[in-house]
Protein backbone atom coordinates (compact mmCIF):
# COMPACT_ATOMS: atom_id res chain seq x y z
CA UNK A 1 0.00 0.00 0.00
CA UNK A 2 1.44 3.94 -0.94
CA UNK A 3 0.13 6.76 0.78
CA UNK A 4 0.72 9.96 -0.63
CA UNK A 5 1.04 13.52 1.36
CA UNK A 6 1.18 16.57 -0.44
CA UNK A 7 2.08 19.97 1.00
CA UNK A 8 3.01 23.73 -1.01
CA UNK A 9 4.71 25.90 0.62
CA UNK A 10 6.17 29.35 -1.16
CA UNK A 11 10.04 30.14 -0.93
CA UNK A 12 11.93 33.75 -1.88
CA UNK A 13 15.30 33.21 -3.83
CA UNK A 14 18.00 35.09 -3.75
CA UNK A 15 20.93 35.30 -6.75
CA UNK A 16 22.88 32.80 -4.88
CA UNK A 17 23.21 28.87 -5.65
CA UNK A 18 20.17 26.95 -4.39
CA UNK A 19 21.46 23.85 -2.03
CA UNK A 20 18.54 21.06 -1.24
CA UNK A 21 18.88 18.40 1.71
CA UNK A 22 15.90 15.57 2.28
CA UNK A 23 15.97 14.60 5.31
CA UNK A 24 14.49 10.91 7.02
CA UNK A 25 13.91 10.55 10.70
CA UNK A 26 12.87 7.54 12.26
CA UNK A 27 15.45 4.90 11.50
CA UNK A 28 14.02 5.31 7.40
CA UNK A 29 15.35 5.37 4.30
CA UNK A 30 14.01 7.10 1.00
CA UNK A 31 14.74 8.35 -2.09
CA UNK A 32 13.78 11.89 -3.98
CA UNK A 33 13.12 13.41 -7.34
CA UNK A 34 13.40 17.18 -7.65
CA UNK A 35 11.49 18.62 -10.95
CA UNK A 36 11.40 22.45 -12.21
CA UNK A 37 7.88 23.72 -13.87
CA UNK A 38 8.25 26.37 -14.95
CA UNK A 39 5.40 28.85 -14.94
CA UNK A 40 4.76 28.23 -18.53
CA UNK A 41 1.77 25.97 -18.37
CA UNK A 42 2.57 23.78 -21.62
CA UNK A 43 5.89 23.56 -20.69
CA UNK A 44 7.46 20.35 -19.36
CA UNK A 45 8.60 19.58 -15.75
CA UNK A 46 12.68 19.43 -15.91
CA UNK A 47 13.58 16.88 -14.13
CA UNK A 48 17.03 18.42 -11.66
CA UNK A 49 18.34 15.39 -9.35
CA UNK A 50 16.98 11.72 -8.68
CA UNK A 51 18.33 9.88 -5.39
CA UNK A 52 19.71 10.58 -1.98
CA UNK A 53 19.27 14.55 -1.24
CA UNK A 54 22.10 15.73 0.37
CA UNK A 55 23.07 19.07 -0.13
CA UNK A 56 22.39 19.02 -4.25
CA UNK A 57 23.27 22.47 -5.66
CA UNK A 58 20.41 23.22 -8.60
CA UNK A 59 22.28 26.68 -9.50
CA UNK A 60 21.44 30.24 -9.20
CA UNK A 61 18.05 30.80 -8.25
CA UNK A 62 17.00 33.63 -9.94
CA UNK A 63 16.33 31.15 -13.11
CA UNK A 64 13.79 29.22 -11.15
CA UNK A 65 11.74 32.60 -9.94
CA UNK A 66 8.43 32.26 -11.01
CA UNK A 67 7.89 28.67 -11.49
CA UNK A 68 7.73 25.78 -8.73
CA UNK A 69 10.00 23.19 -7.38
CA UNK A 70 8.48 19.81 -6.91
CA UNK A 71 10.10 17.36 -4.62
CA UNK A 72 8.59 13.81 -4.64
CA UNK A 73 9.76 11.23 -1.88
CA UNK A 74 9.73 7.79 -1.35
CA UNK A 75 9.80 6.31 1.84
CA UNK A 76 10.21 2.67 2.59
CA UNK A 77 9.11 1.53 6.53
CA UNK A 78 12.25 -0.26 7.27
CA UNK A 79 12.17 -0.43 10.17
CA UNK A 80 8.36 -2.01 11.39
CA UNK A 81 9.02 -1.42 15.14
CA UNK A 82 8.42 2.08 14.68
CA UNK A 83 5.38 2.79 12.48
CA UNK A 84 6.07 6.18 12.18
CA UNK A 85 7.79 8.62 9.61
CA UNK A 86 8.97 11.87 9.33
CA UNK A 87 10.61 13.87 6.38
CA UNK A 88 12.00 17.13 6.51
CA UNK A 89 13.63 19.91 3.99
CA UNK A 90 16.48 22.40 3.65
CA UNK A 91 16.77 24.82 1.42
CA UNK A 92 19.58 27.56 1.02
CA UNK A 93 19.41 30.38 -0.71
CA UNK A 94 16.50 32.22 0.05
CA UNK A 95 13.86 32.54 2.79
CA UNK A 96 10.45 30.13 3.35
CA UNK A 97 7.76 32.28 2.99
CA UNK A 98 5.41 30.45 4.87
CA UNK A 99 6.76 27.83 7.88
CA UNK A 100 9.46 25.52 6.56
CA UNK A 101 7.59 22.45 5.86
CA UNK A 102 7.74 18.81 6.75
CA UNK A 103 5.76 15.72 6.64
CA UNK A 104 5.14 13.35 9.51
CA UNK A 105 2.56 10.42 9.42
CA UNK A 106 1.52 7.39 11.78
CA UNK A 107 0.89 3.88 11.79
CA UNK A 108 2.33 3.30 8.31
CA UNK A 109 3.55 -0.14 9.28
CA UNK A 110 4.34 -2.25 5.87
CA UNK A 111 3.81 1.23 3.27
CA UNK A 112 5.47 2.99 1.41
CA UNK A 113 4.94 6.65 2.15
CA UNK A 114 5.17 9.19 -1.06
CA UNK A 115 5.71 12.80 0.15
CA UNK A 116 5.16 15.20 -2.48
CA UNK A 117 6.17 18.84 -1.87
CA UNK A 118 5.13 21.73 -4.05
CA UNK A 119 7.50 25.00 -3.44
CA UNK A 120 6.21 27.96 -5.65
CA UNK A 121 9.54 30.41 -6.10
CA UNK A 122 9.01 33.81 -5.75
Amino acid sequence: MTIRIRKTADYSVNDSDLVITVKFGQGKMGTSTILFNPSDPEAISIPLAVGQIKKISIGDGGQYRGGKLIIITKIADLKTSNNRISVGYEIKGGNWITVCPSFSAKNVAGSTVETILEVNII
